[in-house]
């Protein structure tokens, strides 16, 4: 999992994510994506999101979502934080439809942010521990 040493056990954090079905042969591995559900674009991610704000509706949660595409539009339009990677589809809707959202190229940007929110979270009593490591990592 490329969160690991990031997220903690006792973190409040779920991530809600198309799985992946890797299988090796000698040498060569072949990826399978595993839709969460049989929406057009694989996973409507926005009904998980309203089904999340909808189940942790006296404390809701901060919804941060990543995306790229097209398939992203409906999660970003109902997102709290979002990340649209640059120079793809989903950062030109969000400038063409005038949506706050914040750039990436890479996880080293959503890992900065995040740990940047729960910087400000914790200072609010909102106790929610990403990681310990630096709050800005360099590269």
């Amino acid at each position: 999992m490329f969160l690991q040493g990031y997220a903690e056990t006792n973190d409040l954090m779920e991530i809600l994510a198309n799985d992946v079905l890797i299988t090796r042969t000698g040498d060569t591995s072949k990826w399978e994506i595993v839709y969460r559900d049989e929406s057009p674009h694989g996973h409507d991610k926005s009904l998980a999101i309203k089904a999340a704000k909808e189940q942790y509706a006296s404390n809701p949660p901060l919804i941060v979502f990543v995306g790229d595409g097209v398939s992203d539009i409906s999660a970003a339009r109902v997102a709290d934080i979002v990340f649209a990677k640059k120079g793809k589809d989903l950062e030109k809707w969000c400038i063409r439809e005038s949506v706050d959202y914040i750039p990436w190229e890479d996880f080293r940007t959503i890992l900065n942010v995040t740990q940047l929110v729960n910087f400000v979270r914790q200072k609010r009593g909102q106790h929610i521990r990403i990681t310990d490591t630096p709050l800005f990592a360099s590269g």
